[in-house]
């Protein structure tokens, strides 16, 4: 959950059909960077499910997602497929010792 906070400062753009594309240098960018190099599997629940809707508090245009990683100069390479498990985004909670 962490790396896709860094996204926050785009949430217009990416919620808006009014908001103006960010700028290459900022803290939008500088967010899906560190998502791409820090947490490419977040990609996946970013662009097949509705965790950033829930995190955004409004519904991500997915084209718009991908239009700010070009704008970002930021591509996922090669981090593999959303093929199999994509972790939780919340981790499970540690369970208690026993008194």
């Amino acid at each position: 959950r962490t790396p896709l906070m860094g996204l926050m400062p785009c949430k217009d753009f990416l919620t808006s059909s009014t908001a103006p594309e960010p700028p290459n240098q900022g803290k939008c960018c500088d967010g899906i960077r560190s998502l791409v190099q820090d947490a490419p599997i977040c990609l996946c629940r970013i662009l097949e499910g509705t965790d950033l809707d829930k995190l955004m508090s409004a519904t991500v245009d997915r084209e718009k997602f991908i239009r700010t990683m070009i704008i970002c100069d930021s591509s996922p390479g090669e981090f593999g497929s959303c093929e199999g498990p994509v972790p939780p985004m919340r981790a499970a909670p540690t369970p208690k010792a026993a008194p």
